[in-house]
């Protein structure tokens, strides 16, 4: 059964060991701003040697933002790597998102942002955007029905760690380290 978006559209599995493929971020981005983006030397764009350093430096970009991806959702409850199914689906857009923005920020691309005021690029919404979304599937606010560790519950768990109070001896450790109070 392929994969495809809402609409109908198939969605092409990225490479094992990736979130996204090149075609993902050029869907996102465009093809000329993506190989603009990924081309940092004077090579003419359309050279051998041009279109072989944009192809590694998405390559590369790809491999980091997944290690990325891997690492923001580390303790977050799946197994990592994601497998990429109907229900992870959206890995492929914020990796996707992520290796597009790191492209552009490598540029050295600075921008004025008139509404806030503030220095920032033009694709710093969409940095956020996938930023806050790896928060939420971490957090539990978003769910996937992925690959979950042997073991584990539905979610990551908080756990509330007694506070010690003044003058208490705590297993075993007598008073050492409560003086005064002022340890918290």
């Amino acid at each position: 059964m392929a994969i495809t978006f809402a609409d109908g559209t198939p969605i092409t599995a990225p490479p094992a060991g990736a979130y996204c493929q090149r075609s993902d971020v050029e869907n996102i981005f465009g093809i000329p701003n993506v190989a603009t983006w990924a081309l940092l030397s004077t090579n003419d764009p359309n050279s051998p040697a041009g279109l072989a350093e944009v192809a590694a430096r998405i390559a590369l970009e790809i491999q980091v933002q997944t290690a990325e991806i891997d690492d923001h959702l580390r303790e977050g409850g799946y197994t990592l790597p994601l497998v990429v199914n109907e229900s992870t689906v959206s890995v492929v857009r914020l990796c996707a998102t992520l290796v597009g923005v790191a492209l552009y920020e490598n540029r050295g691309t600075i921008d004025y942002n008139h509404e806030t005021g503030r220095v920032e690029h033009r694709y710093q919404f969409k940095k956020d955007w996938a930023n806050k979304r790896l928060d939420e599937i971490r957090g539990g606010t978003i769910r996937w029905d992925a690959e979950r560790p042997a073991g584990s519950s539905t979610g990551p768990m908080a756990q509330r760690t007694p506070r010690r109070r003044y003058g208490q001896q705590q297993d075993g450790l007598g008073n050492y380290g409560i003086s005064g109070g002022n340890n918290y």
